[in-house]
């Protein structure tokens, strides 16, 4: 995997970016709050990452995959901060 531990805020400002994958990066341990204000973004993939947080507020999200992560930070309340997600791997 790749050494990338975060992310940095300045992402959020990537408005257009509709999609975007996190996959196979296992150093990475958190992503920032800005990613809630990535409002044309439509996929979501943590597969097989350590991510120990999760950003907030992805409104515009549709799917969202967090197979085989290592930490799983999703609490069933916070379903609804997801109120156009159609797929949840």
């Amino acid at each position: 995997g790749c050494a990338i531990e975060s992310l940095p805020g300045s992402i959020g400002r990537l408005q257009q970016l509709e999609e975007i994958s996190f996959s196979f990066l296992d150093s990475l341990k958190n992503v920032p709050k800005e990613m809630g204000d990535l409002c044309n973004l439509k996929k979501l993939s943590f597969t097989q990452c350590s991510i120990e947080c999760r950003p907030d507020n992805l409104t515009s999200l549709k799917s969202l995959d967090l197979s085989r992560l290592d930490k799983l930070l999703l609490q069933p309340k916070d379903i609804t901060l997801f109120s156009r997600l159609r797929k949840l791997l």
